[in-house]
């Protein structure tokens, strides 16, 4: 998170379900949006993810597992509530092949079908970026082969590193865009982004496996899923409650 101090606004960079509380925030705390600048989500799953629902067959989930399932009353009410379309500009980073994240690989222009980590434009500006598919054409096109970009790695690729800056750079739509992101971005021998610390990506590459660790660990509950407050229900056309104050 970053401070622009002169307007008293921040600059949220969420990743995975953080991106998903943020969004919930922004839509059941609608005063909470002109704090915020801009909102770069990175392997959101604001739709839910397909992948949650196998956990909850074999009774490895949690509560926060059974509301990210696609069909779960928590999306569900988000959506009834404008959850599914920006509130502040916010740039969306996905990839095609993210294994946690899932559907991600539809784009954009399929009447019914959407991918997991897009957000619809609403009344605020939305980038959505899939990093895969933007350094697959560039990799092809240079005859070059594709490298995966998964769930994990989105936090530390060249490619989704210059989307991030130019989001915090951009003082106009403040949103964040694929222009500027080159093939040596996208390379094999580039995809580490810059200025990161030694061993960055074998740190962050233990992130999934020690979450996978601890979720198999955790007691079974959330199911049936957990009851959603009174303001979640259809009748409340006015939110009332307020954040506390900080």
């Amino acid at each position: 998170m970053t401070t622009d101090g002169l307007k008293n606004q921040i600059s949220i960079i969420s990743w995975s379900a953080g991106a998903l509380t943020t969004q919930w925030v922004m839509t059941f705390f609608p005063q909470t949006r002109s704090k915020v600048k801009r909102h770069i989500a990175i392997g959101a799953d604001f739709h839910g993810s397909w992948v949650m629902t196998p956990p909850v067959w074999f009774n490895m989930y949690t509560e926060a597992i059974v509301q990210q399932v696609p069909w779960s009353n928590f999306l569900a009410a988000l959506v009834r509530f404008g959850g599914s379309a920006a509130h502040v500009p916010t740039t969306c980073i996905g990839s095609s092949t993210d294994l946690i994240v899932q559907p991600s690989f539809y784009g954009e222009g399929w009447p019914g079908l959407r991918d997991s980590w897009r957000l619809n434009v609403g009344t605020k500006g939305v980038s959505n970026v899939d990093i895969f598919k933007l350094c697959a054409k560039k990799s092809i096109v240079a005859g070059k082969l594709p490298h995966i970009v998964s769930h994990d790695s989105l936090l530390w690729e060249a490619a989704s590193h210059k989307v991030i800056f130019d989001a915090l750079a951009n003082e106009e739509t403040f949103l964040g865009t694929a222009g500027n992101v080159t093939l040596g971005d996208c390379s094999r021998e580039g995809m580490m982004a810059p200025n990161l610390p030694p061993g960055s990506e074998e740190r962050h590459a233990e992130i999934m496996p020690e979450l996978s660790d601890y979720a198999s660990k955790m007691p079974v509950r959330g199911w049936p899923e957990v009851s959603l407050l009174e303001y979640t229900e259809p009748e409340m056309a006015v939110y009332l409650p307020f954040l506390p104050a900080a």
